[in-house]
């Protein structure tokens, strides 16, 4: 996401740009908004007193890595005036919210801290995608028009960025990688090192130029995940094994962005209970004694792949078993002078 406040050569006032990094699906609407996040009371709300925009998906869908910029005239509020809204990018439309819980009117996107909000769903229960903050970093709360607290569920250098470190600036965009995975990407995205930022627009090497003169990000193909279930082991019947596997993935397919695991008994004389059998790390119990093999599965929505180990469980060892040599000593001995009759 980028951000800028300022007059931009085509006459409108304000202007941020946006990139999704998963395909969004035809008529999927996001609304963008200036307005603050106001943590308390719980659940929290917007500052209602700003504006927003809603963004919807053109038929077919947007598809990932497609910069997306809006210009936008600012003043345009009035009865009677109509907002000026030049987009580019992907397709799609977009029009002022409605929404009064958010602020039903054209953002005004000021150089002295201020925002930018993504969010998906009504204001009053938003599903946050991603939050900009200018002369960061988050406020503890919306006390004003320029001041935002980081919205619920959203993570400083996940999905979510401040920039500028406490000095207002007009203008900010990203210069940093544009290839990668959507976890890459988001990462980069939201590192303040890959911003740069200007006082006054124009930007120093592109002419204003927001987007830095990229039109779009190259998102990585689907790495399958990485499976390890961990070493072979040995253990003694009715002894409990760590089954301590690791599964490393890139976030693709997204949906769903995260992976499943299983582990199972592949084959072995007996029965295998797992602790939990969903998550990397648990334990397991056996039944009987014998060589057993389980496995450790991670499905991302898109490729499985597994990982094995051989577990041996031996019987417990035997007690109350007879000691010979302590046996030899309780043999019976014969008396002497029979010894000596015999001769």
């Amino acid at each position: 996401m980028y951000k800028r406040q300022g007059t931009g050569s085509n006459g409108n006032d304000d202007a941020f740009a946006w990139v999704p990094l998963v395909d969004i699906p035809a008529g999927t609407v996001i609304t963008f908004t200036d307005s603050g996040w106001k943590p308390a009371p719980a659940p929290g709300g917007f500052r209602s007193t700003e504006g927003a925009v809603e963004y919807t998906a053109p038929a077919g869908g947007l598809q990932a890595g497609t910069v997306m910029l809006l210009e936008f005239s600012l003043g345009n509020v009035a009865p009677g005036f109509d907002p000026i809204l030049t987009p580019s990018g992907g397709g799609g439309t977009y029009a002022v919210s409605t929404d009064g819980a958010v602020g039903a009117r054209l953002p005004q996107i000021a150089e002295s801290g201020d925002q930018v909000i993504a969010f998906e769903g009504a204001a009053a229960v938003p599903t946050f995608l991603w939050a900009w903050k200018n002369e960061g970093p988050f406020d503890a709360d919306a006390t004003s028009a320029d001041t935002s607290a980081l919205p619920t569920g959203l993570t400083v250098g996940t999905n979510a960025i401040a920039v500028g470190s406490g000095a207002a600036t007009n203008a900010n965009r990203y210069v940093g990688t544009t290839a990668g995975t959507p976890a890459q990407l988001a990462s980069a995205i939201a590192d303040p090192a890959n911003w740069q930022a200007v006082a006054d627009a124009p930007f120093p090497n592109a002419s204003n130029d927001l987007t830095n003169g990229v039109a779009s990000f190259t998102i990585g193909p689907n790495t399958p995940p990485s499976v390890n279930a961990g070493d072979d082991q040995s253990i003694v019947l009715s002894a409990t094994t760590s089954l301590g596997g690791v599964v490393t993935d890139d976030g693709l397919p997204n949906p769903p962005g995260a992976v499943t695991l299983q582990w199972a008994k592949v084959s072995g004389p007996g029965e295998v209970t797992f602790s939990s059998a969903t998550t990397a790390g648990t334990t397991a119990t056996f039944s009987v004694a014998g060589t057993y093999v389980v496995s450790l599965t991670a499905d991302d929505g898109e490729a499985t792949v597994s990982d094995e180990l051989t577990i041996t469980v031996s019987p417990p060892a035997a007690t109350g078993a007879p000691n010979p040599a302590l046996a030899a000593r309780c043999l019976p001995r014969p008396d002497p002078g029979e010894v000596n009759n015999q001769g």
